[in-house]
């Protein structure tokens, strides 16, 4: 397993649980593009990853990375409607199905 299919299937995860327990907490796409770029920044600039050399700036690269697959994804999740189960007729037939005339 790669690395970014690691990264895709945490994300997916925690979009999941993220949608579940925000409580009705919205996400926009300039809010998913700020929350990668505040990793960016926060890591770079207040934990001074750049010090670390090559390795601080690919670990910044990836949670960067990692936290805008995790918001995009959530913010995808929102946007797709869920699934409606087909309406029931009398008896508990679905309708339009049946296959019988």
């Amino acid at each position: 397993v790669s690395g970014g299919e690691r990264v895709g299937h945490h994300a997916v995860v925690s979009a999941v649980q993220r949608q579940v327990f925000a409580r009705g907490k919205k996400v926009t796409l300039p809010g998913v593009f700020f929350r990668a770029f505040w990793v960016l920044f926060r890591k770079f600039f207040f934990e001074f990853s750049f010090l670390d050399g090559s390795a601080g700036i690919i670990i910044t690269y990836y949670s960067a990375v990692a936290t805008f697959t995790k918001y995009i994804k959530l913010y995808v999740l929102m946007r797709v409607p869920s699934p409606q189960p087909p309406p029931r007729k009398r008896g508990g037939e679905v309708a339009g199905g049946g296959g019988h005339e």
